[in-house]
């Protein structure tokens, strides 16, 4: 049996036969947004303690979306962090190697270890540009859908004109109404027909829309806004208390509460140490890295007692 090569249209439209479609953000500049955003307010949880000859912005960008960074001893920029891929894994399927290339360096073959450190910011090397896109997604769906609420809950009307020269007065009327003049004059032929043939009070328009307060669902997706970037602040360990807030927590509730919000940064906190551990033996820099918020979870309204329930 001969098998035909598929492009992406035919393989879309066989998967498509037996999945359902799949829902993508149909508004790039609006996940861009997010993407940027989001990154910036996870970059806030973590403090870095670096020297100052280092470039932070160029450091925490290369180690939290890259999910790696090397720092190598060069012979024309002293000690400095650099993106290098690697190759080669060791006992444990680590990398081995690494290569540093850009414009002002090229340097092959270096021996993670002893030619230089390498800082990884996930166990996997990978970084979080997946969670960051993740919920950029999200909320831009939830921006364009609330853009989309907003513009389709506006009043509109459809308007019935017997002649053009009727249709285009009323346009007119309508365009000096809108800027705000308190009265406007036409002539009175354009009201006839809509009643009858003498004119009547019956407005010569007809609602095409005037139930905003049940079309309008502005309110709910806000919230759902709120409540997908609390979730991404839960996620990264910026403290929140999510939409479902308590006038009491009880000791359990606050203590899942930080576990939650703690335990992905504590493993990006806990995967960096090695690295920072292997700058400081190879070069004698101390570098480190901590969470800005100790309290995330905690109970910051004032309770005097968390156990008090009522």
């Amino acid at each position: 049996m001969n098998y035909i090569p598929l492009n992406y249209e035919q393989l879309n439209l066989i998967e498509g036969s037996y999945n359902p479609s799949q829902v993508y953000a149909t508004n790039p500049a609006e996940v861009i947004f997010w993407e940027r955003s989001l990154y910036q307010r996870a970059m806030d949880a973590i403090k870095f303690n670096i020297p100052e000859e280092w470039n932070a912005d160029y450091f925490k960008y290369v180690l939290a979306m890259g999910g790696h960074i090397a720092v190598v001893d060069t012979p024309q920029y002293g000690v400095i962090p650099q993106w290098g891929t690697f190759y080669g894994y060791g006992i444990f399927l680590e990398p081995k190697y690494v290569n540093i290339c850009n414009a002002y360096l090229q340097l092959n073959d270096l021996l993670i270890g002893k030619d230089c450190a390498l800082i990884k910011f996930t166990p996997d090397y990978r970084g979080i540009y997946d969670v960051i896109h993740h919920y950029s997604e999200k909320l831009a769906l939830i921006s364009a859908s609330i853009d989309m609420n907003a513009f389709n809950s506006r009043l509109a009307y459809i308007i019935a004109a017997k002649t053009k020269a009727g249709a285009e007065t009323i346009k007119k009327t309508l365009d000096r109404i809108s800027q705000g003049e308190p009265s406007v004059v036409i002539d009175e032929k354009v009201f006839k027909g809509v009643g009858g043939s003498q004119i009547t009070d019956t407005p010569p328009w007809v609602e095409y829309s005037r139930d905003v307060k049940n079309s309008y669902v502005g309110t709910e997706l806000w919230n759902e806004h709120r409540t997908i970037l609390n979730e991404f602040d839960r996620e990264v360990g910026i403290p929140t208390e999510g939409q479902e807030k308590k006038e009491r927590m009880i000791t359990d509730e606050i203590q899942v509460a930080q576990a939650d919000s703690r335990c992905r940064l504590e493993t990006w906190l806990e995967s960096m140490k090695p690295g920072f551990r292997m700058v400081k033996e190879l070069y004698g820099i101390d570098c480190s890295a901590s969470a800005r918020f100790n309290n995330v979870g905690s109970d910051d309204r004032g309770e005097a007692d968390p156990d008090r329930t009522e």
